[in-house]
């Protein structure tokens, strides 16, 4: 064979390939230095957890023990107020020193030291006029509830009274237009 015929086959197998993707000789030559993604799989056991919402309620000191008033706030859970003396443990969370003079706690939280101050980590306070309202408001939905439990009880037992007698001309019950009627031919 030939160089011209090794050329021409050449050519020809190029331009087929061309052909099928024209671009494809910019990625092989890679004029940007670009690099190939990164394929980062998570395996099923690796559940990303984070960390508890932990804020001080207070810190006391009597005499040698010292005390400090957290909220633990666990993702999707109510919040939990837990009192822990210096070196107590709850679950993973654990009070390591307390300083009740500067109010600032340290604590492990799984495996996370956290220091915690009472000016800045503190549990938000409400003012009291907020805190009337909050609590008349859970006051009367509370009753609203239950008002129509009632109503509810009422209106199944009434249905339950109807099924149970039976309908008969007579005993139907009337409009009180048809009530009136029947009381005046009696």
């Amino acid at each position: 064979m030939g160089a011209r015929s090794r050329l021409g086959v050449c050519i020809l197998g190029l331009a087929v390939v061309a052909a099928a993707n024209p671009y494809e000789t910019i990625s092989l030559r890679n004029i940007f230095h670009l690099a190939p993604p990164k394929q980062e799989v998570s395996k099923p056991g690796d559940v990303v957890k984070p960390p508890p919402d932990i804020k001080i309620s207070g810190v006391a000191a009597f005499g040698s023990h010292k005390w400090v008033l957290l909220t633990k706030a666990d993702p999707g859970k109510a919040p939990r107020h837990l009192l822990m003396r210096e070196g107590e443990k709850d679950g993973s969370l654990e009070v390591i020193e307390v300083d009740e003079l500067a109010a600032v706690v340290k604590v492990r939280a799984g495996d996370e030291l956290l220091e915690l101050k009472l000016a800045t980590n503190s549990v938000p306070k409400i003012d009291l006029a907020t805190q009337r309202f909050v609590n008349d408001h859970t006051r009367a939905h509370e009753l609203h509830q239950r008002r129509e439990a009632l109503r509810i009880a009422r209106e199944r037992a009434e249905a339950e009274r109807l099924q149970a007698t039976p309908t008969t001309p007579e005993t139907q019950p009337h409009s009180p237009a048809e009530e009136a009627i029947l009381e005046s031919e009696r």
